[in-house]
């Protein structure tokens, strides 16, 4: 099985192609562990979350949501949480996942 970081190295002949060899030697240098990419991922997650967010209050209109709730045979319910909104500066209706809540039993989902 290969590492995260020697599989996306493997792309070095699209990447040499596409940007040329300064540039492949910076994606190199990159600390590539399995920590690094967990934590770039949940900041880029926030970062998303806090876009949508902003873009919410941003807007003139009321926005909705849509809750969707799945159990699965193991009794852990899952909650999906969808936002619909007009864009403030675009006017175009945009359709966002929010948020996903995780609950072992039902209990959770009493408190909504």
């Amino acid at each position: 099985m290969r590492s995260i970081p020697s599989t996306l190295r493997s792309k070095t002949k699209t990447h040499r192609i596409v940007c040329g060899k300064n540039e492949r030697k910076k994606v190199e240098a990159v600390p590539l562990s399995n920590d690094v990419i967990h934590s770039r991922i949940v900041e880029m997650s926030s970062n998303v979350l806090k876009q949508v967010i902003e873009e919410l209050n941003a807007s003139p209109f009321p926005f909705s949501m849509q809750l969707d709730e799945s159990t699965d045979v193991s009794q852990c319910s899952q909650l999906l949480v969808f936002v619909r909104y007009v864009k403030h500066d675009t006017r175009s209706i945009k359709e966002e996942f929010l948020l996903r809540l995780t609950f072992r039993n039902y209990e959770g989902f009493r408190c909504l």
